[in-house]
């Protein structure tokens, strides 16, 4: 990455097997951005849930 020619006229971008564990390994090469697709496809399932309420007189808001 030090070598690059582009920096300062292109964002240089880190992905692919990007985790929690390795990230700083990464983050310590300065690129401009760091995609982590952990993010999305091994995240935790998270108990969720929505309760609507209808108010009268709202409907036509």
């Amino acid at each position: 990455m030090r070598g690059a020619s582009v920096r300062g006229r292109a964002k240089i971008e880190v992905s692919g097997g990007i985790t929690p564990e390795n990230l700083l390994d990464y983050v310590k090469l300065n690129p401009g951005v760091v995609s982590m697709g952990y993010l999305t496809h091994s995240a935790k399932p998270v108990d969720l849930s929505l309760e609507v309420i209808c108010i009268r007189g709202a409907e036509d808001s």
